[in-house]
């Protein structure tokens, strides 16, 4: 399944109020506890991170190498 940013504020909104049942676009999910509430949350928090993740910054370095000391 492919989770995006929306599904996440579902997730957080049962989560802030207390409620294991989600509702998405077409579907209704009931959790059995909070825990597997959390793990939901958390498995779609890394989905989705890995899937928007660019590539990192480059790293610059200054080199400065002399011959007769500094």
């Amino acid at each position: 399944m492919a989770w995006t940013q929306a599904d996440i504020d579902a997730l957080d909104t049962a989560i802030k109020s207390g409620t294991k049942r989600v509702r998405f676009s077409d579907r209704e999910v009931e959790y059995m506890s909070m825990s597997d509430l959390l793990m939901a949350r958390n498995l779609a928090a890394t989905e989705v991170a890995a899937t928007t993740q660019s590539q990192p910054p480059m790293v610059r370095q200054h080199r400065i190498y002399t011959d007769k000391g500094w």
